[in-house]
């Protein structure tokens, strides 16, 4: 029974929230003002009225509001006695994987789990939610090597487009002798290295 007070403590706390005071623009005033365009030779970025006989200033308005956030060491807390809870029988692994999710708050309690936790299931789990499971690496990897093949390709294209409206606009001049030149030999090269 105590083990049902416990869960509920714990669900209680990572759910908890606090009340803070913070400054936000809660909206804007108004103002009109002569147009500088209609007495100066300036120029203006602002919005005008439709006659831009003035422009429209907006000022914005502060005000203290009370905003519900969540409680982060409450929180913090109750994670870690999650953790001890899930190391001590690691059948609440279950619990553990609802209620810390993808957080940065719930980083070192999953990185115990990896250190301490005896089941495969376990360390798995804390693999996956640490961000170091053998998928998510192969998947960071094959975004990064597409990244810099993408750039790769993008300037190749670039180089290209660029080459071909040389030689299309200026055929006889020596830029588009050179590169006529130059693609006629990566030709005769590729053709070799097919045919032998």
């Amino acid at each position: 029974m105590r083990y049902h007070q416990l869960i509920a403590w714990i669900r209680d706390e990572i759910a908890s929230t606090k009340v803070v005071l913070s400054e936000e623009v809660v909206g804007y005033e108004e103002t009109l003002e002569p147009n500088p365009e209609m007495y100066w030779s300036e120029s203006t970025d602002l919005p005008t009225t439709r006659d831009r006989q003035h422009v429209i200033i907006k000022t914005p308005i502060v005000e203290v509001v009370e905003r519900t956030v969540p409680d982060r060491e409450r929180r913090s807390h109750a994670a870690e006695a999650l953790a001890a809870f899930v190391l001590s029988d690691e059948r609440y692994l279950y619990l553990a994987e609802e209620l810390m999710r993808r957080d940065p708050l719930y980083l070192p309690h999953w990185e115990r789990l990896l250190l301490h936790g005896r089941g495969i299931r376990t360390r798995k789990a804390a693999l996956r939610h640490l961000g170091r499971a053998p998928w998510q690496i192969f998947i960071r990897a094959v975004g990064a090597v597409a990244a810099v093949f993408g750039s790769l390709c993008a300037v190749c294209a670039l180089i290209c487009f660029y080459a071909a409206i040389v030689y299309c606009i200026w055929p006889d001049s020596k830029v588009g002798v050179w590169m006529a030149s130059v693609v006629k030999r990566i030709l005769a090269e590729a053709t070799r290295m097919i045919y032998d």
